[in-house]
This record gives C-alpha cells, structure tokens and sequence, in this order.
C-alpha cells in the first residue's frame, strides 16, 4: 500500500518529466524543419499530430492530478478542523450539559482550538473554506448559547476552578479548602482564546450583509402561499418602531405618532391582515 501510494504521488512528476521531452521533441522538430525547410510527408504529419495530441493530453492528466491532490489536501484539512471544533466542545461541555470550569479542561479545548485555526488557514479552496465558516458560526451560537445559560459559568468564581461556583470571588479565592496558589485558576489567555473564537471578530463578513427586504412580487406571492401573517409582521415593521419602551409609528393617514396605544397599533394593522396592502 505504501509503494501504491509512493508511486501516485510520484506520477505527475513521471508525466511532466515525459511531457517536457516530448515537447523538447516538438520543438527541436519544428525548428529543423522550418530552419531547414525539410518537406514533410503526410506520415510526418500525422506523427507530428500525434505527438501535439500526446502532449495535450500529458498536460490535461497532470493538471487534473494536481487539482484532485489540491481538493484531497483542502478536504483533509476541512474535515480535521471541524473535528477539533468538536472536540473542544466536548471538552468544555460536560455530559449532563453543564459547562467545566476546571483548568486542564479550559487549556485542552484552547489548544484544540489554537490547532484548528492553524490548520484551517491551510485550506487552499475557497468553497472549503465557507464550510469551515459555517461550522464555526454554528459552533460560536452552540456554545456560546450554553456558556450563558450555565448559572455557574455566569459567576466569576468559576474561572477559579472551585467546586461551589455560588461563592464570591473572594471567598472562593481565599477558601482554605482550595489550593494555596493558583494552579487551578483558569489563565486568562486560555479563556481569551475561547472567547475569541466564539465572538465575531472585527471585519466579520456576514453572508445577511448581502440580504435585501422582500419586492413587491415576492410579497404579493406570500398571500398565495398563505404567509399572512408574515406579511403582515413585515408590513408592521415598515411603520412601527420601539424606542425607550414607547411604540411609535405612521398610521394610515400619514401622520406620525407616538406613545400608541396596543388599540390603535391592532387598529391600525387590521385593515391589512389577510389582504396585500401597500399602506
């Protein structure tokens, strides 16, 4: 298996070694004959041709061999850093779903994360690369939706790795019951990294950046597919808006007003439930 292997990575070298000879024939052949001005037969043609058609097709076979050797390697790569991904979170979350506060925990999931985004940088094509970028938005909701609901996780005397995480800072960094130093206080740069790496950076090219409000035609439509109610939730945010807990908005008639009433805003959106209106 190892020889088989050796030997298809080798090939596209065998091909290019044989395609440049071929082509040095070529060449050595086209420069004889118009330097010399050699006549050619048809059987010299034909030969000629052959060997064009040979070498074309030398070119085509290692071209594709280095595209697939491209896809396998950005593939490979894809495939491991999703899989660190995983792996952290399996390390930060623990069986019945709450989050470990325990350091090596904390220091496992940061270098698998730490790994995975050297090995992801290695993904040479771009539609692998938008996998990863999928896998890391899901990843960022996952568990980043469940570091906030764990109450112990929303206390600051979990990132000392004590077992009561109801206690104080204080208390749990002064409890004689805890170790005498800080081995096993979380460090910050561990919990920097994981933090990082849930939270959209500066710069995040968000794919919703490029979404536009539905046209007229695709709203209309939406009564023929029976979406009232969405539309008219869209219709509703066209004219209200919430501002220091206030609704104000443009009624029917134009005028701006604030502070309504939920009587005068159903009013208002009665008329245009269950029927396309552009108020």
């Amino acid at each position: 298996m190892e020889t088989k292997e050796a030997f298809r990575k080798l090939m596209p070298e065998f091909l290019g070694v044989f395609l440049a000879v071929l082509l040095m024939g070529i060449v050595l052949v086209t420069g004889k004959v118009l330097v010399d001005g050699i006549p050619l037969t048809f059987s010299d043609i034909v030969q000629f041709l052959t060997l064009v058609v040979i070498s074309a097709a030398l070119f085509v076979a290692i071209w594709v061999q280095r595209r697939k050797e491209k896809f396998d390697r950005s593939l490979v790569y894809l495939k491991n850093g999703i899989e660190l991904v995983e792996k952290a979170k399996r390390v930060l979350i623990r069986d019945d779903g709450s989050v470990s506060n325990h350091r090596v925990d904390w220091v496992t999931a940061a270098r698998l994360i730490s790994r995975c985004q050297l090995i992801v940088d290695q993904i040479d094509l771009d539609p692998h690369k938008r996998i990863f970028e999928s896998t890391h938005d899901y990843f960022r909701h996952d568990l980043g939706e469940t570091l906030r609901k764990d109450k112990g996780f929303q206390n600051p005397a979990f990132f000392l790795g004590a077992e009561d995480t109801e206690k104080s800072l204080g208390e749990a960094a002064c409890d004689p019951n805890e170790p005498s130093d800080t081995r096993k206080w979380i460090p910050r740069e561990i919990v920097s990294t994981i933090i990082r790496f849930i939270q959209y950076p500066p710069g995040y090219d968000d794919p919703l950046s490029k979404s536009t409000p539905l046209n007229k035609e695709e709203l209309e439509k939406l009564w023929l597919d029976e979406y009232q109610a969405v539309m008219t939730y869209l219709q509703f945010r066209d004219r209200f808006y919430k501002v220091g807990g206030k609704v104000n908005g443009r009624t029917r008639n134009g005028d701006i007003e604030k502070d309504l009433t939920p009587n005068q805003i159903d009013s208002e959106m009665r008329g245009v439930h269950g029927v396309f209106s552009e108020w």
